[in-house]
């Protein structure tokens, strides 16, 4: 009964046809409250939060947005997230400490510094976590939506469609297999 913000019932609007497109077999339901209320003032849209794992995919993420790589979808990034639960279990702290330095030494020069959401959300939840996945994570990353206009989530398609991306697979390839000394750069090796 008490009053809701119309950014609330727009985003829960959003949200659903976004949901419904990943998993179509799921309908829309009309949501209504019996009060409105105006919305708060909107934090500048350019002003962006990262979902950042320090995995390829964030970083490419991180990466087109700081240096301006993203063309008209340009975002100012201002905070890169962390979330410890998803992938490491929230009683694991060392590994989360391990991983949050790692994603911060990536990070390092950038001006961006990890912020860490923690979740036990995956154990307790009674379906599938790849549907719950996205949910999950946008979830994390509205937290910080009276700072952030917007929240970015990495895609693989983007990098694929970069017209760097074959140089780069090439490169990354060609350092892993030189430093483990695989055939045929394995001639280097003392006998």
């Amino acid at each position: 009964d008490a009053p809701v913000s119309k950014s609330l019932l727009d985003n829960l609007e959003e949200f659903q046809a976004a949901f419904s497109m990943w998993l179509p077999q799921l309908n829309k339901v009309d949501i209504v409250a019996q009060s409105e209320t105006s919305s708060a003032p909107a934090a500048p849209a350019d002003d962006a939060v990262v979902a950042f794992s320090g995995g390829v995919d964030a970083s490419f993420t991180a990466y087109r947005h700081l240096f301006r790589k993203a063309g008209k979808r340009h975002k100012n990034l201002k905070t890169a997230v962390l979330v410890h639960g998803f992938d490491i279990p929230p009683d694991n702290e060392e590994a989360f400490r391990r991983a949050a330095d790692t994603a911060q030494t990536i990070l390092d020069g950038t001006g961006l510094s990890i912020a860490s959401v923690r979740t036990n959300l995956k154990p307790l939840l009674g379906f599938s976590w790849e549907q719950a996945f996205l949910a999950a994570l946008g979830a994390c990353l509205h937290q910080f939506s009276a700072n952030h206009g917007t929240a970015l989530i990495a895609s693989g398609e983007m990098i694929r469609e970069s017209p760097i991306y074959l140089a780069a697979l090439l490169l990354l390839l060609g350092g892993a297999f030189t430093k483990s000394a695989q055939v045929p750069f394995h001639f280097w090796l003392p006998n």
